[in-house]
């Protein structure tokens, strides 16, 4: 069991991080088996990074449960920031050029499989969605829609009070 909480977000890593230790929470978004070195892609709210299982590092143990591991499994990794081999550099996402060699894992749920994707730009039927809407918010689109909206109402919000107005909610008044 890994003792310490998170100390980073996944999305909010970046080179000067290098070198230094990193604990880590959030779904495992991909999976990529490449004999004896699993390559996770771990998402939380603020976005992915790439953790490596490499089984002469972690050990057989570490190792044996990561193969276990599964798209949105919640998990906790321990581990060294370091950068990426050149070839593999990732422009798509913002961590592309660094990535967490894992040390420790701890899964903190399991999930059985999922009824759709979480990814945008897959098609799946409305009621799908609307049945499974606490996996359809995941979505990077929704989540961004979600996130700006609570930006917006946060502003307004924040404007109204720095003028001494006071929000009364209409149940209150009942």
């Amino acid at each position: 069991m890994i003792e310490q909480k998170r100390s980073h977000y996944c999305g909010r890593i970046y080179e000067e991080d290098k070198t230094t230790t990193a604990t880590v929470t959030g779904w495992v978004q991909r999976i990529r088996d490449m004999g004896g070195v699993l390559f996770v892609d771990l998402r939380d709210k603020t976005g992915i990074l790439q953790v490596v299982f490499n089984t002469e590092k972690v050990g057989e143990k570490i190792f044996s449960l990561a193969e276990r591991l599964r798209n949105e499994f919640v998990i906790k990794v321990q581990g060294q920031i370091e950068q990426r081999d050149e070839e593999t550099y990732n422009p798509n996402i913002p961590t592309g050029t660094i990535e967490l060699r894992a040390k420790n894992l701890e899964i903190l749920s399991k999930s059985k499989p999922l009824p759709f994707p979480v990814e945008d730009n897959i098609n799946v039927r409305e009621e799908i969605r609307f049945t499974h809407r606490y996996l359809d918010l995941r979505r990077p689109k929704l989540y961004k829609n979600l996130a700006l909206r609570h930006s917006i109402v946060k502003s307004i919000r924040r404007y109204l009070e720095d003028r001494d107005f006071m929000e009364v909610e209409t149940p209150i008044l009942t």
